[in-house]
Parts: structure tokens; sequence; C-alpha cells
């Protein structure tokens, strides 16, 4: 039977750097005590930041030092963490991290009630005493935006520690899809018996074999199936927290707090949920192609990934993604490429799939590490594309956090899609232009309508059942797990009912999404 390397079996190579931030654990934990006794020497400055511009200003760069500091501790624990899930090592450490986090948080909760409770023209005369406030211009400005929204200096604290309770939602369903749940054993086209695994699901699922596709389909979401209540709670739970939020924020919603934070306003949500829904007949017409090229009398929703052209079964390895990737960028220039090249030398990518490992992938790091990124590279063109998406975000990430002053070193998660999608469609680009052969070209052009689908309608269709959760919950109706499955049944059937038998155990596809607990996130 196939089963997963271990970790230790993987070269250093392959594995990301977290050492660049710490060089052991012991150094995290000496860094960890240091912080937690400096905060104090935040807390002693409050109540003062109104006596002069300097004041403030030494509040706000005192705030800025602790939580660069702490962006650090967190992010090393935490993707020490996602190395692997069941490491009660880390888990704690990712645990202590964010009760910190918590902690100064509550600490720093004084600044936004004392610069609020200054008036405007002296806000204005004390920038324009202290040059150096001019730097803090812009935050100042969009704090001034949230004016009827932030509360006393004593709510914000209290506000501030419940921060712990309201990730617990996020931490207990991670720990239930990476750690606790097990997937069953398959039969791959050969006939073996493999070990179902988050990473490897994506390259059952497009099997041309149908049996495969289907027993993958109902092997996955039969084991989701057996958590059904428990993931209802903690998805509930997760509402609730943005409910309650939003209402302490005095927010009509707890969609309008969500977008609050970016000045986005809900009719952009609203708008693409029409605009998508009025277009769906194109899915449609999308999906009656696809079951007439497969030849088939019924259309299932494990028949939606496989890929509708003869596949060229084009193994992938990660050195040729890696050196393709950086081929497809070069029109974003040499400096772009050159610094890509140096990330794929000093370790910015921990590559491979190993038993306990975080699924998915994603772009971390913070302001004054380098770029880091997680993948479960699975040997074939769908991994090369997540390393060019995931490749977008870092080298956003990189340029961001070297040409910006750390007080604008982040960038909004409503841009932040924009240079993924740029470095897929490049790499498409380039794939196309390389190859003459028919098959390759249409394996490539398949995989982009592919992506269009995933990305365009099934994310606005999430968007749909977060929009329809929070709404349900506001008006004080309870989220068990026959209404979530009911819902989502419901959604499933306004996209893709026109084309496909939509299969009952999709309606428990909601309890696998991460993202319903970076709520409102998707839309973007």
């Amino acid at each position: 039977m196939q089963t997963l390397k271990k970790r230790s079996d993987i070269p250093t190579e392959y594995t990301w750097n977290l050492e660049s931030i710490f060089s052991s654990d012991e150094d995290w934990e000496r860094a960890f005590q240091t912080l937690q006794q400096r905060l104090p020497e935040l807390d002693a400055l409050k109540g003062r930041l109104a006596q002069s511009g300097q004041a403030l200003l030494t509040v706000l760069r005192k705030r800025d030092e602790l939580y660069q500091q702490l962006e650090h501790l967190y992010v090393y624990a935490s993707m020490r963490k996602d190395e692997d899930t069941t490491n009660s090592k880390y888990q704690a450490m990712a645990d202590r991290a964010m009760q910190l986090y918590i902690r100064t948080s509550t600490v720093a909760s004084f600044i936004e009630p004392e610069i609020l409770a200054l008036p405007q023209d002296k806000l204005d005369q004390f920038i324009q005493e202290t040059p150096d406030l001019t730097l803090y211009s812009q935050q100042l400005h969009d704090l001034n935006r949230k004016r009827g929204h932030i509360r006393s200096a004593e709510i914000e604290a209290v506000l501030a520690a419940a921060g712990e309770m309201a990730e617990g939602p996020s931490s207990i369903f991670t720990m239930i899809d990476n750690a606790d749940l097990k997937l069953p054993v398959i039969k791959n086209e050969a006939g073996e018996e493999v070990e179902l695994t988050q990473g490897n699901y994506l390259i059952f699922i497009r099997s041309t074999n149908r049996q495969v596709r289907k027993d993958a389909f109902e092997a996955l979401h039969s084991t989701f199936l057996k958590q059904r209540n428990t993931i209802a709670s903690t998805l509930a739970s997760q509402v609730k927290s943005d409910i309650f939020y939003a209402t302490q924020r005095n927010y009509g919603s707890s969609r309008e707090a969500a977008l609050a934070r970016y000045n986005i306003p809900v009719s952009v949500y609203d708008n693409l949920i029409t605009t998508v829904g009025e277009n769906i007949p194109l899915l449609n017409r999308y999906l009656k192609l696809r079951k007439r090229i497969l030849q088939l009398d019924e259309l299932h929703m494990y028949d939606l990934y496989v890929p509708i052209v003869e596949e060229t079964h084009e193994e992938v390895s990660y050195q040729q993604a890696r050196d393709t990737v950086a081929e497809a960028l070069a029109p974003l220039g040499e400096n772009y490429t050159s610094i890509l090249r140096q990330g794929f030398a000093k370790r910015w990518i921990d590559v491979y799939e190993t038993p306990g490992k975080r699924g998915g992938a994603y772009s971390g790091g913070a302001y004054g590490t380098q770029p880091f990124i997680l993948l479960n590279y699975q040997g074939n063109r769908d991994s090369m594309y997540t390393l060019a998406h995931e490749l977008g975000h870092s080298m956003h990430s990189y340029f961001t956090r070297n040409y910006q002053p750390y007080q604008y070193g982040d960038y909004t998660i409503f841009v932040a899609e924009v240079a993924s999608t740029l470095n897929e469609g490049l790499l498409t680009e380039y794939l196309l232009k390389k190859t003459d052969d028919r098959a390759a070209r249409l394996a490539i052009l398949n995989h982009s309508l592919e992506d269009f689908r995933g990305t365009l309608f099934r994310q606005t269709m999430f968007a749909e059942f977060e929009l329809q959760i929070h709404s349900l919950a506001e008006k004080g109706e309870a989220l068990t797990a026959d209404t979530l499955s009911h819902l989502y049944h419901d959604l499933n059937e306004k996209y893709y009912g026109g084309e496909t038998v939509v299969d009952e155990l999709i309606n428990i596809e909601w309890a696998r999404i991460p993202h319903f607990y970076s709520s409102f996130y998707v839309y973007q």
C-alpha cells in the first residue's frame, strides 16, 4: 500500500527554512520570555499620548516594535505546528504565541480610543509639530473612518481579551481536519490500495477511471459526514463570534464589519453574487459540454474535475515545476525572476506532503522574515500551478516588505489574489507557447477552464453560503448540521443542478472548507 514519507525522510532542500526566523526552539523561547516581560513598557504609556505629538509618536513606535517581534514568534510557532499538526509541542507553542498576541492586543487596546478622543484639530497640530508622525497619517486617517465603531478603552480591552476564545472554532477545525480525521484506503487505477489524503484526493477526483473518482469522492465526504454535528457546532461558533464582534462595534451585520476593515461597501459583495448568479446559464452550458465530451448519461458531482480532454499523463517533478514557473514569469523582469530563484535557494518552500502536515497551500511570513510557502506537491500540472500561485503571493509580500515601512508592510486581502492569478495566467501563456502538441495544449486549456469555474463560480457559491449562514444566525436561527447541509444542497442545485446530479454526499462539503473560518474572505 502506498503511504506518505515521514518528514525526517524529506531532504532539507525541500523544507522551508524556519531557522532563518529563530535558529532553534530555545531561541524562540528566549524571545518569547523577553517580549512577555516588555509588555509593561507599552502599558506604562496609557493615558499619555494626548500630551504632545512626540508622546503620540512614542506610543505608536512602541506598539509597532512589540508587534513586529510578536509576529515573528507567531509565524515560527504556527508554521512549526503546520509541519505536523499532531505534534503536541508545537501545538502548545502556537497556542502560547496566540495567547501572547491576545495579551499584547489587550495592553495596546487603549491606543485607538485615546487617539479618537483627541479633537481633529489637535491631532492635525500634533502631525504638523512632529514631522515623524507623518508616517502614520494614513493609519490615522483609516482610524478616523472607524470612529463610530471604536469603543471605550475599557471595552476595547475586553474585546481584545476575548480574542483567544474567538480563535477557538478555527483552531478546533484545524485539528479535526489535519490531525484527527483519518481518511480510508481506496484503490487507484491499477487496483492498488492507496491511503487517501487531503493532498492526493485532488489526484483521484481527476482520475479518468470513474470508479476511482467516485470512490474518492464518497470516501472523503463520508468521513466528514461522520463528524457532521461536531463540525456544525464549530462553524456555528465561528459565526456567533463574528456576530458578537459586529454587534459590539455597532455594525449593521457581521458582513458589513468584515468588509469595513478594508473600506469595501457591501454592494461589492452583492454585485458579485448577483452578476455570477445571472450567468449561471453559461456554467450550465460548460457542464453540458463536459457531459457530452465525457460521454456520460448523467454528470455527477464527482465528474466535475476529471479533464474533458485526453490526459497527457505528464509527470511534473518539483524541479521541473520550479524551472518552468521561473521561465514563465520572465515577462515580470530580471529583478523579479532573480529574487524568485534566490527564494528557491534560500528554502522559502516546504514542498511535500507528510503525515500530519496541514493540507492545502498558503504563503506566509512576517515583516522582517523571508516569505514562506506551504505546499503538498503531488507531481502534476495542478501542483505546478499551485506553486506559481503561491509564489505570486510570496513575491508580492517580498516587495511590499522590502520597499514599504513596517506600518504599511502588508497589503489588503482585496488585492492579494491579483499577483497570484497573474502568475497563473503567465504560466498558461508560457506553456501554450512552448508546445505544439495538440493533446498537451488542450490539457492546458482545460486546466484554465476549470480554474475559471473554480475561482469564479465555486468561490461565489461559497460566498453566498457564508452570507446565508450569517444572515440566519443574525435572525436568531440555529445553525445545525441539517440546516447547513440543506442550505448547501440548495446552492449546489442553483449552480450545478441544471446539468448535474447533485449527489447527496455533496451536502456535507461545507464541513471540509477551511475558508469559512476566515469569514467573508472567499468573495475576494
